[in-house]
């Protein structure tokens, strides 16, 4: 087996030393993205795959989870979410981005992103980003 250390109210300084991230759904999607940090965003929830159509179709409104994919308005980095996060799939989306185009892709889209954002007031224009969609919605 491998030994990783856990560790703990570091976040940005392994982001600047990461290559790539498994990151779970929430603020920490955007935060990778803004350190040009490839990942794989991950939310898990048990009941398999009835219960996850059934509450992705009847009591969530967005077409993504993460940050990201949301203020990009499509899919820039991959979701794996309830059955789809198994050890088999984030290995397999993980191998994907440590090298080669699918990496490429993704920082590409990150370019474009951090344009979107602007230097100056990005947690403020991404607020206002977030609230237009979900009025749009």
């Amino acid at each position: 087996g491998f030994d990783f250390p856990i560790v703990f109210d570091q976040t940005y300084a392994l982001l600047q030393q990461a290559h790539a991230a498994l990151v779970v759904s929430g603020t920490a999607t955007l935060e990778t993205a803004l350190f040009d940090v490839p990942q794989v965003v991950c939310y898990y929830m048990k009941g398999g795959k009835f219960l996850t159509r059934l509450v992705r179709k009847y009591f969530i409104r967005t077409p993504f989870i993460s940050l990201v994919n949301l203020v990009a308005g499509r899919e820039v980095v991959r979701e794996l979410v309830s059955y789809e996060c198994s050890v088999g799939n984030i290995a397999r989306e993980l191998a994907s981005i440590l090298q080669g185009p699918s990496r490429e892709n993704m920082l590409q889209e990150y370019a474009r992103m951090h344009q979107l954002l602007g230097p100056a007031g990005a947690a403020e224009h991404t607020a206002d980003l977030m609230l237009k969609y979900l009025k749009q919605s």
